[in-house]
């Protein structure tokens, strides 16, 4: 395209950055002999223009800028002209008026028009006549009879005015274009022709907005704090603000001219009421904000003293209380294997009448009348040992087999004891330790069958349980001591479980599969490191590999048990 030098005035350009900002475009005096004058990008009266669609020309006779427009036989095919103003930021929460003084070229029957687009699309360099329309102006104005208007009559200029929405985004550039909504069926009325000579854009602000905020979540009983209340002019809508203020149950210094007060519950036992202000700007009231702080909730320190095994009866006390809090009620969990007596205030006794293990609650009342629960977990009498599931350990196996030892509810010591020397645990025939869950590794020389001892303690004296543990000839001595591969681990969402290698047992998983599942069904137990059973899942014959899902788990150690016909095998898990 041949460069044409181009001449225009700077003039008429206003801009207002208080609350409204004002820019006027008049092309009358514009000049410019160019094939497309907005191409490229070129400064008017201070503004940048760039054609986006077909070629804007300056029509001299009619003093206007020039825009063509042909419907093409169906709405859908319609070409236009459209050109972008730019150089200054739409901005977001604002709205926009735009008044295009305008005509068409002559009066029709079915007539075009114009339309207004935030940030159009593309550009069009070349001199080549209109060019296909977008129709999609969704970006200014959700409602079409504010981003489109009919342009009839060729007589005289009028002013066209449409109105975008509330911005929810910054907006750089303004199209304007030809366009229309409505079908035309007459051929001789395909092609118009529209002159603009006036663009006006009227900057919007928001309407007023304001909230009321605290410096505060809550009260807590007996708080005597302070609590700051904030109204925030949110767009900084300008003008003359006073304040009407009402807070029932507060104390403080008020006055119409303060946007932030400071308050003092009137009591320490009673709630203080809504606190709510009329933000009154230029004379106008605005809406009402109002916001309630609830009682924070019941916390104490206090903490139930007293031994947590009981081998007949012991007493207990809530210690810690902070002033103004009671014990209005002690319970234990299970009235049938431990009673309370002497119960007064802060004390009680608990009498043990069978062996197991309670909870002793007490609950604590404020003076704001809220209610908090302490617990304390009690054993009672002997420890009850719980024995491990052994069914199988070989005897070729070179590295053994491991089993999970359970925790035992109050035990304080644990010892496991073998009948004979062919069989250790942990390398010896008398293993002593203190805490559970334990994984225990069992190796027997010979193979037969072997009683093991198993002894817990706790205050009340040691509790004995046997479990018989056979050990057998199993089909291969050179693979590793488990069954099953355990991945990833360590884990964060999900664990897998994967058939290893060789059977330990001819009778145990006959399927050669990669997948257990394949050919026999699996059932996993996941332990936490202190013995609760957190997850069990049985998994069938789905020939799929088998997944445990731990994303719900907090992280720390676990132990999952595996558990196939006589295969019992314990992985230790580290969930991140």
């Amino acid at each position: 395209m041949k460069q044409i030098k181009l001449f225009f005035a700077l003039f008429g350009l206003t801009m207002m950055i208080s609350n409204a900002q004002i820019v006027t475009l008049d092309y009358e005096s514009y000049t410019s002999s160019n094939c497309d004058v907005f191409s490229p990008l070129i400064p008017v009266q201070g503004v940048f223009h760039e054609t986006k669609t077909g070629d804007v020309t300056k029509n001299t006779t009619q003093k206007a800028l020039e825009l063509k427009f042909d419907y093409n036989g169906s709405s859908t095919n319609q070409k236009g002209t459209e050109f972008a103003i730019s150089g200054f930021t739409f901005k977001k929460n604002y709205k926009y008026t735009v008044k295009i003084t305008a005509k068409n070229n002559s009066t029709y029957d079915e007539p075009a028009g114009l339309r207004c687009n935030f940030d159009p699309s593309g550009t069009d360099p070349n001199c080549n006549g209109v060019n296909f329309a977008n129709g999609n102006n969704g970006t200014f104005s959700s409602s079409s009879d504010k981003w489109f208007k009919i342009v009839n009559g060729s007589t005289n200029f009028s002013e066209l005015t449409f109105e975008s929405d509330y911005l929810s985004t910054d907006r750089f550039n303004l199209g304007i274009g030809t366009f229309s909504r409505f079908n035309i069926s007459l051929a001789s009325q395909f092609k118009q022709t529209f002159y603009i000579k006036k663009i006006q854009i009227f900057e919007v602000p928001p309407p007023p907005t304001f909230t009321l905020t605290s410096n505060a979540s809550g009260i807590a009983c007996g708080a005597t704090s302070s609590v700051v209340f904030t109204v925030n002019n949110v767009y900084n809508s300008p003008g003359t603000l006073t304040y009407n203020w009402s807070y029932p149950g507060w104390s403080g210094t008020v006055n119409t001219s303060m946007r932030a007060i400071t308050l003092t519950p009137s009591s320490t036992t009673t709630l203080p009421g809504t606190v709510t202000v009329t933000p009154i700007l230029n004379g106008v009231a605005q809406p009402t904000k109002s916001l309630t702080l609830p009682r924070s909730t019941f916390t104490s320190s206090a903490t139930i003293a007293g031994s947590n095994a009981v081998c007949s009866s012991s007493s207990y006390t809530v210690n810690g209380l902070s002033s103004g809090q009671t014990v209005i009620s002690w319970a234990v969990s299970s009235p049938a294997l431990a009673t309370l007596s002497a119960t007064s205030g802060t004390s009680t006794v608990l009498t043990k009448t069978g062996n197991g293990q309670v909870t002793l609650s007490a609950t604590i009342r404020n003076s704001c009348n809220q209610t908090v629960l302490k617990t304390l977990n009690i054993n009672l009498g002997g420890s009850n040992p719980t024995a491990p599931a052994v069914p199988t350990v070989c005897v070729n196996l070179r590295d053994g087999n491991d089993y999970l030892l359970p925790a035992t509810a109050g035990a304080t010591s644990y010892q496991l004891i073998s009948s004979s020397s062919n069989l250790k645990m942990n390398g010896t025939t008398n293993l002593t330790f203190t805490t559970a869950p334990r994984i225990i590794n069992f190796k027997a020389t010979v193979a037969g069958n072997y009683t093991v001892t198993f002894k817990t303690t706790n205050t009340c004296g040691t509790s004995t349980a046997t479990f018989p543990v056979r050990a057998q000839l199993c089909s291969t001595s050179s693979r590793s001591a488990d069954m099953f591969d355990v991945y990833p681990n360590p884990a964060s969402s999900e664990i897998f479980i994967a058939y290893d290698r060789a059977m330990v047992s001819e009778n145990v998983l006959m399927g050669t599969s990669n997948s257990v599942t394949e050919n026999e069904s699996i059932t996993t137990e996941l332990y936490d490191f202190g013995g609760n059973l957190v997850r069990a899942v049985n998994f069938g014959k789905s020939g799929n590999t088998p997944k445990v899902d731990i994303s719900n788990l907090k992280k720390g150690i676990y132990f999952l048990r595996i558990l196939a016909k006589e295969t019992d095998e314990v992985h230790q898990i580290v969930k991140e």
